[in-house]
Formats: C-alpha cells, sequence, structure tokens
C-alpha cells in the first residue's frame, strides 16, 4: 500500500499559477479582438463620418467636400453615390447662379435703357424733335424685354412638361420662306443674296407649327445677324441618304470658333462677347430651338469655318406611314 499526500498550499499554489496563466492567455487574444474589430469599425464608420461632415457642408452651400473610400464593399458605392449626387448638386447650383447672374444682366441692360431715355425725354435733356427717335429705342427695349421673358416662360414650361405640342401636318420648309419675307428689309440693306429657294424641297412633319415657326424664325434671325455685308444665306431642305428629313440654314460671314461651336446651344451663352456682336441678344435662341426641336423628337447640328460660313441643321426622323 502506498500512500501518497501533499500539502493543501501546494494544490492552492498550483491553481493560482493555473489561473494567473489562464487569465493572461484570455488576455491577448481579447485584446486583439478589440484592436481588430475597432479597426475594422473605424473603417468602416470612416466614411458614414465624411458623409456627415459632407453632408453638413451641402446644407451650408460648400460643395466641395467627398468621399473617398477605397474598400470595395456597399460602403464604397454608397459613398461613390454621395459624391455623384455631390457633383449634380455642384453642377445645378452652378447654373442656378449662372441663371440668375445672367436673368439680372439681361434684364437690367434694357431697363436701364428704358428709364435712361425717358428720364432724359420727361426733364428736358433731350430735345423734343429727337422724342421719335429715342422713344423708338425705348419700343425695341420694351420688345426686347418681353420676347426674353415669353422665352424664359415657354423654356420652363417645356423643361417642366407643361407644354404639350399640339400637332400638325405642314411643310416646315414653307416656314422659311415666310421667316426670310419677315426679314425682308434687313436682307435689303446688308443686300444679302438668298440662295436656294428655287431647289428647296417639301418637308412635310407631324409638330407643332407656332414653335417650330419660333426655332426657324430664330435660326433666320441669327443668319440674318451675321451675314456680312453683300453676304448670302443657302437654305435647303429634303431627304437625306439615312432617309431622314432636313433642313439646313446656312449663311457666310466670321463663323464660329470650334471652340465656341460646342458650346453655342448652351443657356445663356453669346458667341464672341468680347466683341458684342449680338449686344441685343439674351443668348436663348439658339438654346429654345435646341429645347423645342428635341421636344419633337429631333436634333439640331451647328457646324462652322471660321472666316468663311455657319451653317445650323435640324434633322427629323421620317414618319413611318
Amino acid at each position: 500500500v502506498i500512500f501518497a499526500a501533499t500539502p493543501a498550499s501546494l494544490l492552492e499554489q498550483w491553481l493560482k499559477n493555473f489561473s494567473l496563466m489562464f487569465v493572461v492567455c484570455a488576455i491577448f487574444p481579447l485584446v486583439m479582438t478589440c484592436v481588430v474589430v475597432y479597426i475594422t469599425t473605424y473603417r468602416m464608420l470612416k466614411p458614414l463620418r465624411m458623409m456627415n461632415e459632407a453632408a453638413h457642408s451641402l446644407s451650408s452651400g460648400d460643395f466641395s467636400k467627398r468621399i473617398y473610400c477605397d474598400s470595395k464593399d456597399e460602403i464604397s458605392e454608397l459613398a461613390e453615390s454621395f459624391n455623384m449626387m455631390t457633383d449634380s448638386l455642384a453642377q445645378l447650383e452652378g447654373m442656378r447662379r449662372s441663371f440668375i447672374a445672367n436673368v439680372s444682366h439681361e434684364l437690367r441692360t434694357p431697363m436701364t435703357t428704358i428709364s435712361g431715355f425717358v428720364d432724359g425725354i420727361l426733364d428736358g435733356t433731350i430735345e423734343p424733335e429727337k422724342h421719335e427717335y429715342y422713344l423708338g429705342i425705348v419700343s425695341n427695349e420694351t420688345k426686347r424685354l418681353s420676347r426674353l421673358v415669353t422665352s424664359m416662360l415657354n423654356l420652363s414650361k417645356i423643361e417642366a412638361g407643361e407644354l404639350e405640342p399640339k400637332r400638325t401636318d405642314f411643310d416646315i420648309s414653307s416656314l422659311i420662306i415666310d421667316c426670310l419675307l419677315s426679314f425682308e428689309q434687313e436682307i435689303e440693306k446688308k443686300n444679302i443674296e438668298i440662295a436656294g429657294l428655287d431647289t428647296i424641297g417639301q418637308v412635310k412633319i407631324l409638330a407643332d407649327r407656332d414653335m417650330l415657326y419660333q426655332v426657324v424664325y430664330n435660326l433666320v434671325d441669327n443668319a440674318v445677324k451675321f451675314t456680312n455685308e453683300n453676304g448670302r444665306i443657302t437654305v435647303s431642305s429634303g431627304e437625306n441618304n439615312r432617309n431622314q428629313l432636313f433642313v439646313s440654314i446656312e449663311n457666310t460671314g466670321d463663323g464660329v470658333s470650334s471652340e465656341e461651336i460646342s458650346k453655342i446651344f448652351e443657356r445663356f451663352y453669346k458667341v464672341d462677347k468680347s466683341r458684342s456682336y449680338d449686344v441685343k441678344s439674351a443668348g436663348l435662341g439658339l438654346y429654345l430651338c435646341k429645347t423645342i426641336v428635341e421636344l419633337h423628337g429631333g436634333q439640331i447640328y451647328a457646324e462652322s469655318v471660321e472666316g468663311q460660313y455657319t451653317r445650323f441643321t435640324i434633322i427629323f426622323d421620317k414618319r413611318k406611314k
């Protein structure tokens, strides 16, 4: 018989050592787990915190904040969507400021002219024999204001989807002839040659005649305005080799540079502001043309060679029978 015994103090010491080893071994993975969780959570929440800061900046009008996230998860997709939204808002804000600035300028100029001449007539600064001349200028400026307001209202209605075309079947080539006749005095004054009327083709389309009349009127107005003295305006219409209907108005003159031709249909854009060729224009004419043509499912293009010509072409898909 073998009897073995050990003091209780030794067993107690062993339990203490074992507990200490367990605690030490448990603390290390626990600390590592906390560190990993913190880093992971920080990386996940960092884009959200940045979005929160960017959202506060957006509310105060600062559109410069962007979210940068190099991960490939849903948070990264959310950050990209947020950046796209910020870019869109920044663009809209820029357009809004530009719109307000341009409208303010376009309204202020004729109003200043009208006020100045009327005050000059009332206080006797302008001699009575010149009243008729300056009242004519006031009348023209008033009509300019009316055209600007009308164009802005039409654009607002079209962009809001409130203005639907009243489609009828008509020949758009006849609109060109009607518009040219309305500019007869200006054409004769500049001795402009009108070419292409003898070969112009019939272009029957289903569209709003009044809207397209405004388009053609604006294009003819531009052509007459920018054609050089003793120059030429060439009109043509018909069907192209793609089985599409087209109308083209071309004028000789200084033309438009390649840098400006891409911006010519932008709202309130004026060609050659430095020389102020188009001082009576609000810069809405061609933008309105583009909007109306696209509303009818068509397309409008501008081509130009500096020192030679500028050509505008409207294209409609041929109506299926």
